[in-house]
């Protein structure tokens, strides 16, 4: 907690506290969607189990002074089971997300049926399938606005047929009923089904992101075997000649250590004669373009400071997202030793033949 200010260990603290029960052991962020809607579930029970509570002492006091024993009674149970679950991290995440969501639901057609449309019941009736595109499937969330067009539909029967009635009047509380229902399905469709649809694209494009990284890890895995016991000497380069990296071969070929050179730009070191240095330029110009150059041939400077007879090709390549170059230095000093002896050989023949 060192170097930070009161207020942000406070928030850290906080944060800490509300997560610790967050995800359970194995699940990291790394499992995309299914992380997120237990953190998300775990932070609603949080909040109906800390600030909830002063909702239900309220509540169940006003129950108890109106003699509605069984409210209270539905109350605490209802309280007491969200408690259990916020604390009770064995309970499975379907129980607990079916839970919460049943709760929102239970608090919605209760609030509806004791104070009618303008209490909070038609909130927490929005928020059932709200929950549930959150923290559960798409299908489920289409069950779960069918359940509410349903208790709607019946809450709409029995005004009609006269066997429910609020505190307060209304001219054609029916058809008015009627109205405020398909206004109240509308936007509760088009607000769960927007948010399970973005959560099923997001849950299938990080499937997708994850089998593409593990394809890549795959490709990466064996490039690296193939670059480092290729029998040619192999670098990679920033775009700007920097190295980052070289085989066993080219640590063989230079008498470096690959450590000694990562970092440093080519064009610094004493790898090149000076008067090679305009050539390596154009050639590093060429790759900036995204064209691949060579065989050219370059006489190396070796640690020891011997001479080296190579040629050098290389292609522009991108890994993990990065542009940067592959170069391929081959020793030709043994080829053309050969091909001088062969030269002289063949023009040792043709004077003899004179």
């Amino acid at each position: 907690m060192a170097g930070l200010n009161p207020q942000k260990a406070y928030r850290k603290k906080l944060n800490d506290f509300i997560s610790m029960k967050a995800p359970p052991a194995g699940l990291t962020v790394d499992d995309g969607i299914r992380y997120w809607q237990e953190r998300l579930l775990s932070f609603f029970l949080f909040v109906g189990a800390f600030l909830g509570f002063f909702v239900y002492l309220p509540s169940v006091a006003l129950c108890i002074k109106e003699d509605l024993w069984s409210a209270a009674l539905a109350d605490t149970i209802i309280y007491g089971w969200v408690v259990i679950l916020y604390f009770c991290k064995s309970i499975p995440f379907a129980v607990r997300a079916i839970s919460v969501s049943l709760i929102s639901y239970l608090l919605g057609i209760t609030l509806l049926l004791a104070l009618g449309p303008f209490g909070g019941g038609p909130v927490w009736l929005f928020a059932f399938p709200v929950i549930v595109a959150i923290l559960l499937a798409l299908r489920i969330s289409l069950i779960s606005l069918a359940v509410n067009a349903g208790t709607l539909i019946i809450v709409g029967i029995l005004l009609k047929f006269g066997h429910m009635e609020w505190d307060y009047p209304a001219a054609n509380p029916a058809e008015k009923w009627i109205v405020i229902s398909l206004n109240f399905l509308l936007l509760n469709s088009i607000v769960t089904i927007s948010i399970a649809l973005i959560s099923e694209g997001m849950q299938n494009l990080l499937k997708r992101q994850k089998s593409m990284l593990a394809s890549l890890e795959k490709s990466e895995e064996k490039f690296r075997v193939l670059f480092e016991f290729a029998p040619d000497a192999c670098y990679l380069s920033s775009l700007e000649g920097t190295l980052i990296d070289g085989n066993k071969t080219a640590e063989k070929l230079l008498g470096y250590n690959k450590e000694e050179l990562i970092g440093k730009n080519f064009l610094e070191l004493n790898l090149l004669p000076p008067e090679q240095l305009p050539k390596a330029r154009e050639l590093m110009s060429k790759n900036f373009e995204g064209k691949g150059t060579g065989p050219d041939e370059f006489i190396l400077n070796r640690k020891n400071d011997e001479n080296v007879l190579v040629e050098i090709g290389t292609r522009p390549i991108e890994i993990g997202g990065q542009k940067i170059v592959l170069g391929i230095v081959r020793d030709i000093s043994e080829r053309r030793r050969l091909e001088e002896q062969l030269h002289q050989a063949q023009k040792m023949e043709a004077i003899g033949m004179l």
